[in-house]
């Protein structure tokens, strides 16, 4: 099994925006994605995003992007590198660790109070390109 380091880590994007919807109840969806932004050698540089929805028919969300990259042991290809963080998930906590920090931190002024999400990502519900 390969392993990589977290070489870099730069906070690229944060866009939201707080409305209150008419209803009581708000309905949360988390969706993580992580794009290999390019390859070379033993270094692959992605970028990677939390998105909250709350709920249809709104326009309320919260986006993050980090931008990574990771230093691998030995050479990978763009297929391995998909595999390999299809796979590993607690090689990027740090990266969800500090996006999960700042959605509840963003989260405490709007009208929903303090949203806590995940400080890791689930490869099975990520999307991985």
């Amino acid at each position: 099994m390969t392993n990589y380091n977290i070489s870099n880590l730069l906070l690229t994007n944060i866009n939201y925006n707080f409305t209150k919807p008419d209803k009581s109840r708000i309905n949360v969806c988390v969706n993580d994605a992580i794009k290999i932004h390019k390859i070379n050698d033993k270094q692959v540089d992605l970028f990677v995003s939390r998105v909250l929805n709350f709920g249809e028919n709104t326009n309320t969300y919260l986006n993050i992007v980090y931008e990574v990259s990771l230093e691998f042991s030995k050479e990978m290809s763009k297929e391995e590198t998909i595999n390999l963080l299809a796979k590993k998930t607690s090689g990027l906590t740090p990266v969800f660790s500090k996006i999960s920090l700042l959605i509840s931190q963003i989260t405490n002024s709007s009208p929903f109070g303090v949203i806590v999400t995940p400080p890791i990502y689930d490869p099975k519900e990520a999307i991985i390109e």
